[in-house]
């Protein structure tokens, strides 16, 4: 089994992911205006960091090799 190209499709299909959800959160957020309470502002932050995460892990798996 190929794992390297397994771990560029892993790669390539994480950072899609990624920069889509970060495009359609910039569009949301400038077009759209919204004012945020204070459980809104946490539950985006905490999306932003989980996605966050989630590329630094599959960078660090690409990298490494590790899986």
């Amino acid at each position: 089994m190929n794992t390297s190209g397994l771990a560029i499709a892993n790669f390539t299909i994480n950072l899609a992911c990624f920069i889509s959800v970060a495009v359609l959160l910039f569009v949301t957020l400038v077009e759209l205006k919204f004012h945020f309470n204070l459980g809104n502002k946490i539950s985006l932050c905490s999306v932003l960091v989980s996605t966050g995460l989630r590329m630094t892990l599959t960078v660090y798996e690409f990298a490494t090799g590790d899986y």
